[in-house]
């Protein structure tokens, strides 16, 4: 079976979220700002909200799989809140915004929370596989 390598994954990683950040925030310029939105500002907002986002959406997944609830709600409150910094950003800085446009990124916010939230049932899936297939919990 072939490993591997956690360093080349981690950089790959990152520079997926650096470059997937960059994209987002010249779709948001071009898109926002001529109504109030700073692209260096979203990408920066962006990329240190994702962070925390990246951390506490791991801990959701572990606390939901140990059955704790009382910390899984906690980490559903704070994956939720910097997933949504960014956006909170646009509609704070937007100004004089055509109702279309708030329409597209009403769409593009619900697109990608559905994306997040799969993405991390499907995380809460493998992880329950994976810990029933432990030589501990032979199937």
């Amino acid at each position: 079976m072939r490993t591997i390598n956690t360093k080349l994954a981690t950089r790959i990683w990152i520079a997926l979220v650096i470059l997937w950040a960059i994209g987002r925030a010249v779709f948001v310029k071009e898109l926002f700002g001529s109504h109030g939105v700073n692209g260096v500002v979203y990408l920066t907002v962006d990329l240190i909200s994702s962070i925390p986002y990246a951390i506490y959406s791991a801990r959701l997944v572990i606390t939901f799989i140990n059955h704790d609830f009382k910390s899984t709600y906690r980490n559903i409150f704070a994956t939720a809140f910097f997933f949504y910094i960014p956006d909170l950003y646009i509609l704070i800085a937007a100004r004089r915004v055509p109702a279309g446009l708030y329409a597209i990124l009403f769409v593009t916010i619900t697109l990608f929370s559905a994306v997040a939230i799969g993405t991390i049932a499907r995380d809460i899936r493998n992880k329950r596989k994976s810990a029933q297939s432990t030589p501990e919990n032979p199937r």
